[in-house]
């Protein structure tokens, strides 16, 4: 599943211009209340890894330890070849779109 979305990803990245918005969405998962958009400007193939930021936008709040955010920025890495990932970076955010605190 990962492997599509940086497939689709990949896709979106090269058929639009590069001047466009930073986020495009890729992901509606309704049942969770999260939307996935990825930044086509960040991805980056080295070998058959690409990594890229993520944005994950919740519909209500998510509590995680003590405290509670409305987005998440992660920095992934996709093997497709191995189909695996692993999550290099990640920012929490008390608002959506990635504004707001850092948490």
């Amino acid at each position: 599943m990962k492997c599509i979305l940086t497939i689709l990803a990949t896709l979106l990245f090269l058929s639009s211009d590069s001047a466009l918005a930073e986020w495009i969405a890729i992901a509606k998962m309704e049942k969770f209340g999260v939307t996935i958009y990825v930044d086509p400007n960040t991805i980056r193939r080295v070998g058959d890894r690409v990594m890229m930021w993520q944005l994950w936008d919740f519909k209500t709040s998510q509590t995680v330890a003590d405290y509670n955010l409305l987005s998440t920025k992660t920095y992934d890495e996709f093997d497709c070849l191995r189909e695996r990932s692993r999550r290099l970076a990640f920012i929490d955010y008390s608002d959506n779109m990635g504004r707001g605190l850092p948490i």
